[in-house]
């Protein structure tokens, strides 16, 4: 992929998570849950003001702060490496930088961040989340694949011992 992908799939990202934001803030009340498959999703309104889930304490700056650093060294990575980049980075660069610009949007907007997707088994519940939160999840999922299984430069690998070494 080139950088135009890569930033107009970040654009798709950013305009997927605030379109199903408005439809959310237009027709739910807060704490209002309607089910989508029943006994593992519905969609319920929740306003996060914390970060990560709504699992960290509550800090608009500071979490505005991270998505701007998050997504400024994405961008900075895309201006200094050499296109084109394989499927999987260029993903793992793409979703992230929407999902960071999408939550970074609601805080600024609106001092909070709009999650509504509540995922569940029975009683046990995932924190409920949004499009933003799957796509930076995702990205950095594939970012970790990516550096862990490509094989290490040259200047990384263990020189082999001499007989007199041994």
């Amino acid at each position: 992929m080139n950088r135009p992908a890569i930033l107009l799939l970040a654009a798709a990202i950013v305009a997927a998570d605030q379109w199903a934001k408005q439809i959310v803030l237009r027709g739910f009340a807060i704490g209002e849950s309607r089910p989508v498959i029943h006994g593992l999703l519905d969609l319920t309104y929740v306003r996060n003001t914390g970060g990560a889930f709504g699992i960290l304490p509550q800090g608009t700056q500071l979490l505005s702060l991270a998505a701007i650093a998050a997504a400024a060294a994405i961008v900075y990575y895309l201006v200094r490496a050499q296109p084109p980049y394989p499927a999987r980075l260029a993903l793992g660069l793409a979703l992230p930088l929407g999902g960071s610009l999408g939550n970074l949007i609601d805080r600024v907007r609106l001092h909070y961040v709009v999650d509504y997707l509540d995922v569940y088994v029975g009683s046990h519940h995932w924190p409920v989340f949004n499009i933003a939160d799957a796509a930076i999840c995702t990205g950095v999922a594939l970012l970790a694949w990516r550096f862990w299984s490509a094989p290490a430069p040259a200047s990384a690998q263990p020189i082999a011992m001499t007989a007199e070494e041994k």
